[in-house]
């Protein structure tokens, strides 16, 4: 502790340099869950093109549907379900087209304003006369030829027209279509294998080519937006469309390809298909413009946009997709197709209505999983799509959905690993917490009230995986860091502080560096005395006491524990966490000591030994604090003059036959607060200014008798600096009187009396 401050400030530097890169080698909490948020941030976007994460965020997606509330029913659309019931009640199916035509006319004399009939006739229907219709014809001949009638063969060939159209039901689905004009069909494009998935369908037929009414539906407005992909076309295996004579009777046509997710759901609408450079718009697109009275040059093809139906836009992503905004079961009106041909129904059910007909019954066309049923059939799920355009209702898949989603990562990482650094697992826990119930809240609230649909799956996940990182990081390294930190320093702070400088080592300013401090010097007084007095068992019990009542006031006030001196300890204060008021703290843990010591000298008082006491000295100035020794083994220790100093002030308590002295450096600072006396104005080793010395006695304000003879040292010290020694004298005698064993009184009456008595041989 004698070597000068220039070389202990270099010691500190190198010290401060090797703890600056031993921490930078040891990765914090936040350090680690930085970098799982970088990797994150970088796997964000090819994570969520896997086929997994797709699969699972559109089943969180029919979460979010079961826990909306039910709509309002659509008062724009009634489902016409060819259902159990009615195969019951009509016969089995296939049934005849002849049949198909009266439930188109039924419809359209009931006044409905659209007709979206999602049967595929991809073949003729084959022609059967019925056996007794050909024996009636076969009789009336004979009746005519053995009659002579010559208007035989006129009556022949008119009752065999009648038989024919009777037996022709295309011909008969034809003229109704026609007849009602307002009829949608479906068509599909076949895939690469020749598949697709069809609507329900009567009879199957795939041609290469693009039958003319299917390419008269094609867009016509086609506008390529800058810096938008094009769809990818659809190959060119052919169609699977009507046959010409009721393609050409409809009012439109409507491709049912629908795109399915890798768990085979269909939660997206392809509203137009590309096939070669013709876009074709789907079933539910054709049935909504026919419905709205929107004329096909109103209708606009936005690549990588949208479609705009004259003011209605239907936005997409960038491949041309647009979600389906499922209805609840009963969303719909539903009239089952018996009802329909059994003249049961009331016109105001269907009149100014859009009607879709399906099969509904078991085994009958095409059925889907959607958010609320595993088998939706296929009709219904159009209606839904038709309903969506209709109410301009639409779930919208924002192409830069994932912004939401890579944001909350970002950020939400970077929270998580400052909690897990700053307050460790519940911190960390408490704020992942809130961050997932923010961001399920903010998802629910743009799903529910925006209609958006944004990633949700890989938010969630990837902040779990940020967590599980900065967790793992504090459990299994920084719990290792903190149980080294805890042993470092629990011999040497209070428990609260130990917790603190475990839980947040960054507080810890590990190296050297200039600080303003306090230091404490405590030590027994007579210690030499008392170890020869006493046998050595009894001697160490005596020393542990004494230390153990030092050890805890020290403690309590915050400070901390740099070493045992044999019979004292040295303690710090401000240091390793700050603390403003360290002089204050130091003082108060003095004044603790010494009440703590009392009840000591009670019970260990013996004739034999000299009364137990502690001698203390503090300093307060600027220091060295830090880590000092060699680089494989070093201390958390004060050094410098300033701290040397304390040990000084210890040492000058015997002079003064006082128990606590503090320098004018702390007395300063806590002269607001507390009560001392200036002893004198000392010179000591290794400080080049003259130190203010003054005994500490206590909290302000002093009882009356000790403030009383506080004023009287304070006018006999006055006294002897002015030089008046007489006078002086005088007020130490008077004040001894008082209290006669004031040893500083003594010490200042001895001076008087030298400075009264004449030169020796003068």
């Amino acid at each position: 502790m004698g070597r000068r401050p220039q070389e202990l400030v270099h010691r500190a530097d190198r010290a401060a340099l090797i703890a600056r890169l031993a921490r930078r080698a040891r990765l914090s909490p936040f350090g680690a869950a930085l970098l799982a948020t970088v990797a994150a941030c970088l796997v964000y976007l090819p994570a969520s093109r896997l086929a997994v994460v797709q699969s699972l965020e559109g089943q969180l997606l029919d979460l979010r549907f079961q826990l909306r509330p039910p709509g309002p029913a659509s008062d724009a659309i009634v489902l016409v379900p060819i259902d159990e019931q009615s195969l019951r009640k009509i016969g089995r199916w296939p049934w005849r087209r002849g049949l198909i035509a009266q439930i188109v006319q039924r419809l359209a004399d009931a006044g409905a304003r659209t007709i979206a009939l999602d049967l595929l006739f991809a073949e003729p229907e084959r022609r059967d006369v019925p056996a007794a219709a050909l024996e009636d014809l076969q009789r009336e001949l004979r009746a005519g030829q053995q009659a002579g009638d010559a208007d035989q063969p006129a009556k022949i060939e008119a009752r065999l027209g009648a038989l024919l159209d009777q037996a022709d039901g295309d011909r008969q689905l034809a003229r109704a279509l026609e007849h009602a004009g307002n009829v949608i069909l479906p068509f599909s494009i076949l895939d690469p294998d020749g598949n697709v998935i069809l609507p329900f369908s009567i009879g199957e037929h795939a041609d290469g080519s693009l039958p003319a009414p299917v390419a008269a539906m094609a867009i016509r407005i086609v506008r390529q937006q800058p810096g938008r992909p094009q769809p990818e076309p659809a190959p060119e295996p052919g169609v699977l469309a009507p046959i010409p004579a009721l393609a050409s009777a409809a009012a439109g046509l409507g491709q049912t390809n629908i795109p399915l997710g890798p768990d085979r759901s269909a939660r997206l609408e392809r509203p137009v298909a590309a096939y070669g450079d013709q876009y074709l718009p789907s079933f539910a697109l054709e049935a909504a413009r026919q419905h709205l009275g929107i004329g096909r040059d109103q209708v606009q093809l936005l690549l990588g946009e949208g479609i705009a139906l004259g003011d209605h836009l239907l936005p997409t992503n960038e491949a041309m997709l647009i979600p389906v905004n499922y209805r609840r079961r009963g969303t719909f009106a539903e009239v089952p197709a018996w009802r329909l041909l059994s003249d049961s129904i009331d016109r105001a059910e269907l009149a100014g209505k859009l009607v879709v007909v399906g099969g509904s019954a078991a085994g009958l066309g095409d059925h889907f999983q959607s958010p609320y049923v595993q088998d939706l059939p296929g009709f219904e799920r159009h209606a839904a799509m038709i309903d969506d355009i209709l109410r301009q209702d639409l779930l919208i898949r924002p192409r830069w959905a994932f912004l939401p989603g890579l944001g909350t990562v970002l950020f939400g990482g970077l929270v998580v690993g400052g909690l897990a650094d700053r307050l460790g697992v519940i911190g960390a826990t408490l704020g992942f917490l809130v961050l997932v119930a923010l961001v399920v809240g903010s998802n629910l609230w743009a799903f529910l009230s925006q209609g958006l649909w944004l990633d949700l799956l890989l938010p969630l996940a990837l902040l779990a995986l940020i967590y599980g990182v900065a967790l793992g990081h504090r459990y299994f390294i920084g719990q290792r860091q903190e149980r080294r930190l805890r042993a470092a320093f629990k011999h040497y702070l209070s428990p609260a502080l130990v917790d603190q400088v475990a839980r947040d080592p960054a507080l810890l300013r590990l190296g050297g560096e200039q600080r303003e401090l306090t230091v404490l010097f405590a030590d027994i007084r007579d210690s030499t005395s008392i170890a020869a007095a006493l046998a050595p068992t009894r001697f160490a019990e005596l020393l542990n006491e004494v230390l153990t009542e030092l050890t805890e006031a020290l403690f309590e006030q915050g400070g901390m524990l740099d070493k045992f001196t044999g019979d004292g300890l040295v303690a710090v204060f401000g240091a390793p966490l700050a603390q403003p008021d360290h002089a204050l703290r130091a003082c108060r843990a003095a004044l603790a000591m010494q009440a703590r010591i009392e009840p000591l000298q009670a019970r260990w008082a013996h004739p034999d030994l000299p009364p137990v006491a502690v001698r203390i000295g503090i300093n307060t100035g600027s220091m060295i604090i830090g880590n000092m020794g060699s680089e494989e083994r070093f201390n958390y220790t004060v050094i410098g003059d300033e701290a040397h100093l304390g040990s000084r002030l210890e040492a000058a308590n015997k002079d003064f036959g006082t128990r606590i002295l503090i320098s004018d450096g702390t007395w300063r600072i806590v002269s607001d607060r507390l009560e001392a006396r200036e002893l004198d104005v000392m010179s000591f080793r290794g400080i080049d200014r003259p130190v203010g010395v003054f005994e500490l006695l206590g909290e302000r304000p002093l009882p009356p008798g000790r403030a009383r003879l506080l004023e009287l040292f304070a006018a006999g010290l006055a006294t002897f600096r002015e030089g008046r020694w007489a006078s002086a004298q005088h007020e130490f005698e008077q004040l001894l009187a008082l209290a006669p064993g004031d040893r500083p009184s003594q010490l200042y009456l001895e001076r008087c009396r030298a400075r009264l008595q004449p030169p020796r041989g003068g």
